[in-house]
């Protein structure tokens, strides 16, 4: 098949320009033969973005995605009924430097067969695969509680392992094992996925991986989740999740949340 030329840029998302930190939240490609104009941009929901940024009020990311959407499906549709000149006119008014909060990066130029695949790609690149928004945000939660075990001595006895639960193998950031003490194990949870279904998903997911926890060698109370609930802003999700602690409390399993560092330090030196 025959290959097109195509200009893209990302869009960055900077609300602080004084930092000249950004994230990148989407993608905007134009095929100047085909009089083609694609564009991806990340959910309105997208917790990487809101946790990097933590002293931004959430509402700006969320209305700058839902006005960019807006406008750049107009100039989608105005490309595609105008020849190529006023498409490159459109793309390079698009994305020229407004100020403000949103930045572009320099245009850059690609070959392909197909511009919407090659869109997906791009967006999976720079966006997608950079911002796995539970690895991030779960780590983050790892790197906080392990500087408070630290700060109580006991992050040498708590030790990330691989429990064999005799049909499957777990792995915990925070274990305790030892030839004294009973197994002990702490697993923080983050759900802010970039969709409702997914964070239902993960959520779930740890449902039925407790079950089986509990059915290895840890005892239901020696298990404790730590929730991060403060970056939770969908109502149904935190309704989900309410029912979510009531089932892990039917099991026996401790369910807290993440902001309460004295609870967590109550269950970490309990023997």
């Amino acid at each position: 098949m025959k290959k097109f030329a195509c200009q893209y840029k990302i869009v960055r998302f900077a609300p602080f320009l004084e930092t000249e930190e950004f994230a990148n939240i989407g993608v905007l490609v134009f095929c100047p033969a085909k009089s083609q104009f694609e564009f991806q941009l990340a959910p309105s929901r997208f917790g990487r973005v809101t946790q990097f940024f933590h002293n931004m009020d959430k509402r700006v990311y969320k209305t700058i995605i839902k006005t960019l959407e807006a406008e750049f499906e107009r100039a989608k549709k105005l490309v595609e009924k105008n020849n190529s000149e006023l498409g490159k006119a459109i793309f390079t008014e698009l994305s020229r430097p407004k100020g403000g909060v949103v930045l572009f990066s320099d245009t850059r130029v690609l070959l392909t067969e197909n511009i919407a695949q090659e869109t997906e790609r791009l967006f999976d690149h720079f966006i997608g695969r950079s911002f796995n928004t539970r690895d991030y945000r779960e780590k983050y939660l790892e790197k906080n509680l392990r500087q408070t075990l630290k700060r109580i001595n006991l992050d040498r006895v708590y030790k990330k392992a691989t429990l064999n639960t005799g049909l499957m193998e777990i792995t915990l950031p925070f274990v305790r094992a030892d030839d004294i003490f009973e197994k002990r194990a702490i697993k923080p949870l983050a759900f802010d996925q970039s969709t409702i279904g997914n964070a239902v998903k993960h959520a779930d997911l740890w449902l039925s991986q407790a079950e089986h926890i509990i059915e290895a060698d840890v005892s239901a109370e020696d298990l404790l989740f730590t929730l991060d609930l403060e970056s939770v802003d969908d109502k149904s999700l935190e309704q989900y999740l309410k029912k979510f602690k009531g089932k892990l409390s039917m099991l026996g399993v401790q369910a807290i949340n993440a902001e309460d560092e004295s609870a967590i330090i109550e269950f970490a030196r309990k023997h």
